[in-house]
């Protein structure tokens, strides 16, 4: 009996076990399925990207300007070449327009090499970084936030499509913003996985590659010298003790920050800063809160953006408009309630702070540039903003039991976002080319002297002579004191004359302008170079000869001098000191057809027959289809007696459009017999 007993309770304890096993193993949690995890994520990112390339796309169809692009891209020669180690080394040793930015001259080199002056290649480099860069927000600010999906939606969403945005992606010159926001955000995000690493191998790998990607953001544009300041905002944000080893570690970045740092302003006291006794401490003051102020304005109310935001021109006593003294108030009351907040949490710290940090250099405490503010100088610090409303709107939906409250701020969240991708689209249109840009400027801002300075450029080089004139005459009548400005009337004056047909007299009025020019500033090169060209014009080669030489005294090197200077002498009969300009020419540049042409008629001239005849098939051959190189091969042959050779030549001349005269063909085949 006891062992059946036994048996039975054996069994029983047998069966009560599998009953607790499988309460068990019902209430043991499934395995996080890590690609569901992933899923929402990915898809909401994917849609903010394509919603920003769509946004930006009209950039693609937009020309090269002439605010800045004329340097950094059409007169840049660091892009031409073959990009060989010597090369390279050369835009890593050399500023460009008074900064010092290899890694962005680098990235401008690539597409020169792809489509030379084409804009679109240009183009489309500056949209894939912002497109990159919004990604890169999205990862950042999900980790940063602790993956708050609807934080890091909100925040890149905004980044990629806000109005203010458009002249960091749309203006090829500004492809350092988004090459340094690209690297900059690379390391952040490298640090949080430092931060976040348990391994020391994982740790040391991180950190270092930090500091590499800080560097080449510091080669992209001096601006991310702040990355350390923001970086201890993000350690108060994610509450990291305060000890020696986060002081330690921000040491090779600081470093970096100062060495760097001090290197541009060097680079920039050379011109691109003001002189600071040109306002007073007070109202510098003025401006940097000013501008702090409406660029937070800007980021609710995108409106009235321009591509130049002129200096506020101060009244009979020297005043400033009162928006200007109430402008430190305003950000003295901005930063109490920072303060205040932390009270509560510490994101409007960290937002706010971040906004401050990366644009206080932009701030025009002390002026850079002749305008006050610039839409370009907020496309990092708006990510500090825009995270405060990524979770402000986290916020409330989590907290709040208000339905209404929440579905109020999802619709102006829809509002806001329907808005600013309609405004950044039109925005970008006015990027189409200079005429489009500078009008734009001009019906927001007439007092702009340089919007008209610039249109006119453009209008001259584009063969409208008149309409530049005009421009230049409103240029005047705001800053008659610009040297420059008169050589440009000078030029729009001989192209008026090319059209008219009236080069002499055109001419002689141009010189009048470049006169006026030499007189404001007697080391003008443009002013000599041109008014050369002009004498030459007026078969005053003498006068030109001398003005050529003050013009190379100026600048040696530039082969425009050698070149026009050669031209004039050889219509003044100078055919030996003609083929030493034209043989410079053609050692800078192999390719330059007309030199080579040219440089045979000097020599043809002197009866060098077989050096005008070597000179003119060098021709032939780089520019196959260039009938006039064909003709002169003939008249060369003709010379020789080689009557049948010169015939060949003239036929093929006549084919290929060129104005063969009759007789000439017929006495060669009359002697060809």
């Amino acid at each position: 009996m006891s062992n059946k007993k036994g048996k039975r309770k054996q069994a029983q304890e047998k069966q009560g076990n599998k009953k607790v096993a499988g309460k068990a193993m019902k209430n043991t949690p499934k395995p996080e399925n890590k690609f569901k995890k992933l899923l929402w994520p990915a898809i909401s990112c994917a849609l903010i990207l394509i919603i920003t390339w769509v946004c930006f796309k009209p950039s693609l169809d937009c020309d090269l300007t002439n605010w800045d692009d004329t340097a950094y891209v059409i007169e840049n020669t660091l892009l031409r070449g073959d990009l060989s180690m010597e090369h390279i080394k050369e835009i890593w040793t050399t500023n460009t327009i008074m900064n010092y930015h290899p890694v962005t001259i680098y990235s401008l080199a690539l597409d020169f090499q792809k489509g030379g002056l084409d804009p679109e290649p240009y183009h489309r480099t500056n949209l894939i970084f912002h497109t990159l860069n919004t990604l890169l927000v999205f990862l950042f600010i999900y980790l940063l936030s602790g993956n708050k999906l609807e934080i890091a939606i909100i925040t890149s969403l905004f980044f990629g499509i806000h109005p203010m945005h458009v002249e960091s992606v749309t203006w090829i010159s500004e492809r350092k913003d988004v090459l340094y926001v690209f690297f900059y955000l690379l390391s952040f995000i490298a640090y949080l996985f430092y931060i976040k690493s348990t391994s020391r191998l994982k740790m040391g790998l991180l950190y270092l590659l930090s500091i590499g990607l800080f560097v080449f953001s510091i080669w992209s544009k001096a601006m991310a010298v702040v990355l350390p300041i923001t970086m201890l905002l993000v350690d108060f944000l994610l509450k990291r003790k305060l000890n020696a080893q986060l002081i330690i570690e921000k040491i090779p970045f600081l470093a970096l920050s100062v060495f760097y740092g001090l290197k541009a302003v060097q680079v920039q006291s050379e011109g691109a800063i003001a002189d600071f006794e040109l306002y007073t401490f007070w109202q510098r003051i003025q401006f940097a809160s000013y501008g702090a102020m409406m660029y937070i304005v800007k980021l609710f109310a995108p409106i009235k953006l321009s591509t130049f935001y002129p200096y506020p021109n101060l009244d009979g006593l020297g005043e400033l408009p009162i928006i200007f003294p109430l402008s430190p108030f305003i950000i003295l009351g901005l930063l109490g309630i920072t303060a205040w907040s932390l009270k509560k949490t510490r994101v409007v710290f960290f937002g706010i702070g971040f906004y401050f940090v990366t644009v206080a250099l932009v701030l025009q405490f002390i002026s850079v540039g002749r305008a006050i503010m610039a839409d370009r100088y907020t496309y990092l610090p708006y990510l500090g903003l825009f995270y405060i409303i990524g979770y402000g709107v986290w916020h409330l939906r989590q907290k709040s039991n208000l339905k209404v409250l929440q579905y109020a701020s999802y619709g102006i969240l829809g509002i806001a976002t329907i808005v600013f991708f309609q405004v950044t689209h039109a925005r970008t249109l006015v990027w189409k080319n200079s005429e489009t840009l500078w009008t734009d400027v001009i019906e927001k801002y007439p007092q702009v002297d340089v919007a008209y300075k610039n249109r006119g450029n453009y209008y001259g080089q584009n063969g409208r002579p008149n309409e530049a004139l005009e421009d230049y005459q409103k240029f005047i009548q705001i800053d008659g004191s610009d040297a420059t400005i008169y050589v440009n009337v000078g030029n729009a004056y001989n192209v008026l004359g090319e059209q008219k047909g009236k080069q002499t007299e055109y001419a002689q009025k141009s010189i009048e302008f470049y006169n006026k020019a030499l007189e404001l500033d007697d080391q003008n090169f443009r002013a000599y170079h041109n008014r050369a060209n002009a004498y030459g014009a007026l078969q005053q080669y003498e006068k030109a000869y001398a003005d050529y030489e003050k013009a190379a005294a100026i600048e040696p090197n530039n082969p425009k001098i050698w070149f026009n200077m050669a031209i004039t002498q050889l219509k003044g009969g100078q055919y030996e000191k003609a083929i030493e300009g034209y043989t410079k020419v053609v050692n800078y540049n192999p390719n330059e057809v007309l030199a080579w042409l040219d440089l045979g008629t000097c020599k043809y001239n002197l009866g060098r027959l077989d050096e005008a005849l070597a000179d003119f098939q060098t021709a032939m051959k780089i520019q196959p289809n260039n009938p006039k190189s064909y003709f002169n091969i003939s008249v060369c042959h003709y010379q020789m007696k080689n009557y049948s050779q010169a015939l060949e030549f003239a036929n093929k001349a006549k084919s290929l459009g060129y104005q063969v005269p009759d007789h000439y063909l017929k006495d060669l085949q009359m002697k060809g017999k």
